[in-house]
Formats: structure tokens, C-alpha cells, sequence
């Protein structure tokens, strides 16, 4: 049995090496070629240590082979980043990566699609493969299969979340239950493809709207003096109700990008949708303001540019991936406001090339102003000196700071250290 994974990414890496680890044959495919320089992917997702670890052995070992093009095997797992056939919503182009695959793919063979798509996809790669090799016509089969995991938990997720696998007829599923049953210690849900595939709208699309009410609420409270992460807590005490901790945006690869492929492929029918979207879109520049609000209070009273120090870059807590960041299209829109000097900081971009990148310490020391932007959890130790300012826009300390002048987000560190139940 011969598993060729196409796209080395978070998912591609996790599962590949899941396969490998329990005796499956696996190559890797990527548009950025691998297979000279393996050892580059062990270091790229520090947030998943045994991922980490499984990679290190893999390569060792040499249980998954990167290659520079795709090859003959008995499936194809294609975990590009989200797309959508109709909307071209991702960076990487589905076709082309098609036309390769078709110049492979052998009759047997089987198609599992991993990424968040927009119902119908599956059929659309169908026919497009029969495009391309008429003489594959009924035989080869393809199965939707959407991935669940969360980043840094994502092996044990794929090992014990339940998974479906969305094929139109048995057979399909009964090829696709076992390569998945090699790792899944879960139940295997047969569904056909285009129920897979709303399943999985539905999912990503959930979880839009449950930020989307949490932003909503939290921004709503400006008008009030109220410490906002407590008032959430303390409604979660509530077993019927679960208000997410929000943070300046929101970012990733698929919850957005769900939510914005189904307003495209119907406008009619997504209202709800579309205010989703403009709320949670509407938070980063909510918190945009914030900041530059206050820059212009601190230059006023102090007659001078504040030094400042961005806390976290990625595009939630505890990850180290930035792709479609709501922290860095801040970082980015003050740095074009303000001739400053701007500090960034964050513990799982340990080797990010970018302006003003610099250790957690450093950007704690040489500032003026200290703004969390990620809720990491190693930010709740941090010692900051009592001269300093903090808008913590995410809750990301919970206990050393007194707020300072009406907002309910900037704080001033205290002479007393002052216990909060939680930041506002």
C-alpha cells in the first residue's frame, strides 16, 4: 500500500507521519521541493511536539520519502491549504496540481481531499480527472474527508476525533476506512461526499458565528465599566452557554475562508453570513483604533513617540503559524500611521525574519507601550516594569495590572502588583 500526500503543511506532515509511523509506504509532495532538505519541516510547528518528534523519526528512517513530483500509489490525500473551486480563495492553485496527479494516477487508485471546499468540489476534481484520462472512467474513486484537528493538539486529535469519510458509494468508504484505520482509534462516519462537505461548511461556519457573538458583545461594551473577561467567565458558569474568548480578529485558513467561499457561491442565502463576517472583520479595526487612540493620548501628555512592543504575531494563542494573521495586519497598519520604533514579539516564531522581530525580553525592556495582540499562555509570566503602559486587547494577563483612565483595556502596571479576577 503506496500513500502519496500532496501538500507538506500542518495536516499533510501530521497525517503522513501517522501513516508512516504505523508501517504505511508515504511520499511527500510539495510545491516548495522537500526532498533535498527534509530536515528542514522538523523545525517548522514547535507548537506540536509530538508531531516534532514523529517527524524526526520518519526522516531518520527514511519511512516518508519527499519527492520532487507526485508519484504512482494507491491513494492520493491532497491537503493543500483551503480552496474552493469556485471561489479561488487560496494561494495555491488546485489545477495545476491536477494535471500533475492525472499524469500518475493509475485505474484503482483513490483521491481523498482533505481541505475545507464548498459542496460539489469533490465532483468537480472528478470530472476533471476524466478530463484529462478518459480511460480512468469509473475507475478510480474519490472520498471527502475533511480534517478536524486543532493546531497544536493535531496527532492526538486525528488519532482520537471521530472522522468522516464522504464517498458515494461503499466501496469508496471501504478503501478509505483502511488507510484511516491505521492511525483512527475513533468512530469512521460514511456519508456520501456532498454531506461531507456541508458538514464541514457547517462547521467552520459555527465557529464564525460563535466569535462572531462573543466580538459582538465585547465590542459593545465600551459604554460600560465593566471588567469584559470576567462577565464572559462568568456567564460560561452557565452549563447551556459557552462565549468564546475572543481575540483582534479572526485569521487562519478556514474559518473565514468558509464562510466567505459559501457568500460567494450564494449571495442570496447568506445574509447571516454576511454579518458575521462584517463583525469579526470589524474587530481588528476596532482594536486598531484602540491603539492608535491611545498613541495619540501617550504623545500629548508625554510630548514624545512611545516606543512599542507588539505581543504575539500568529493568528491565535499557542500556534506558530501566521497565515492570515489579524496581529500582523495591526502591526502592519500602525507601522505605516507611525514613525516609531516598533518592537514584535512572539515565543513560537522563534526564527521569523521581520522588522523589529526581536526576544520577549527585549521588547519588554526597550518599550514604552506593551500591546497584546495573541493571548499566548507563556505571556501570563512575564514581569513588566511599573513604568510601563498595557493595552491588552485579548485577556492575555490575568492578574498584574489596575486599569488606568476610562478605558477598560488600558492598564497601567501596579505599585501593589494588584490582583484582578481577570483582565478587561
Amino acid at each position: 500500500m503506496i500513500v502519496q500526500v500532496i501538500g507538506m503543511g500542518r495536516i499533510g506532515l501530521s497525517i503522513a507521519s501517522l501513516l508512516a509511523t504505523n508501517g504505511v509506504e508515504v511520499y511527500g509532495y510539495d510545491i516548495i521541493d522537500y526532498s533535498a532538505d527534509p530536515e528542514t519541516l522538523i523545525s517548522r510547528y514547535r507548537d506540536e511536539p509530538m508531531l516534532s518528534v514523529m517527524i524526526v523519526n520518519c526522516v531518520a528512517n527514511n519511512h516518508i520519502r519527499f519527492a520532487a513530483r507526485i508519484q504512482k500509489a494507491d491513494y492520493y490525500l491532497l491537503t493543500i491549504n483551503t480552496i474552493s473551486l469556485d471561489c479561488r480563495i487560496s494561494d495555491v492553485e488546485i489545477y495545476p496540481l491536477l494535471d500533475k496527479l492525472a499524469e500518475e494516477i493509475e485505474a484503482g487508485s483513490q483521491i481523498i481531499l482533505i481541505s475545507t471546499v464548498t459542496p460539489g468540489s469533490c465532483l468537480k476534481i472528478k470530472e476533471y480527472i476524466y478530463k484529462k484520462r478518459p480511460d480512468l472512467i469509473d475507475y478510480i474513486s474519490i472520498v471527502y474527508s475533511p480534517e478536524r484537528g486543532n493546531p497544536g493538539e493535531m496527532i492526538n486529535d486525528m488519532v482520537y476525533m471521530d472522522r468522516l469519510l464522504g464517498s458515494d458509494d461503499q466501496i469508496g468508504f471501504i478503501k478509505a476506512k483502511k488507510i484511516f484505520s491505521c492511525f483512527v482509534k475513533a468512530k469512521l462516519h460514511y456519508t456520501t461526499i456532498v454531506e461531507a462537505e456541508i458538514i464541514k461548511i457547517f462547521e467552520n461556519v459555527y465557529r464564525d458565528c460563535c466569535i462572531a457573538v462573543s466580538n459582538h458583545l465585547f465590542m459593545m461594551l465600551d459604554d460600560y465599566d465593566v471588567n469584559r473577561w470576567r462577565l464572559m467567565d462568568l456567564a460560561n458558569t452557565n452549563k447551556r452557554v459557552n462565549i468564546m474568548r475572543t481575540g483582534v480578529g479572526v485569521g487562519g485558513v478556514c474559518i473565514s475562508a468558509a464562510s466567505n467561499a459559501m457568500i460567494s457561491y450564494d449571495r442570496k442565502n447568506t445574509v447571516l453570513l454576511k454579518a458575521v463576517r462584517d463583525v469579526n472583520d470589524k474587530k481588528t479595526e476596532w482594536c486598531i483604533k484602540k491603539i492608535t487612540t491611545y498613541i495619540e493620548l501617550y504623545i500629548k501628555e508625554n510630548k514624545s513617540i512611545p516606543k512599542v512592543a507588539f505581543m504575539g504575531m500568529t493568528y491565535k494563542p499557542n500556534v506558530s503559524e501566521i497565515k492570515n494573521s489579524s496581529a500582523m495586519k495591526i502591526i502592519e497598519r500602525i507601522r505605516c500611521m507611525y514613525d516609531m520604533d516598533i518592537y514584535c514579539a512572539d515565543p513560537y516564531l522563534q526564527t521569523f525574519e521581520y522588522a523589529g522581530f526581536v526576544d520577549i525580553a527585549y521588547a519588554v525592556r526597550e518599550s514604552d507601550v506593551i500591546i497584546y495582540l495573541v493571548a499566548h499562555k507563556v505571556f501570563e509570566n512575564i514581569e513588566i516594569d511599573k513604568s510601563k503602559h498595557v493595552i491588552d486587547l485579548v485577556g492575555a494577563c490575568a492578574d498584574k495590572y489596575v486599569m488606568e483612565g476610562d478605558d477598560n483595556l488600558i492598564y497601567k502596571v501596579s505599585d501593589e502588583n494588584t490582583k484582578l479576577l481577570s483582565i478587561n
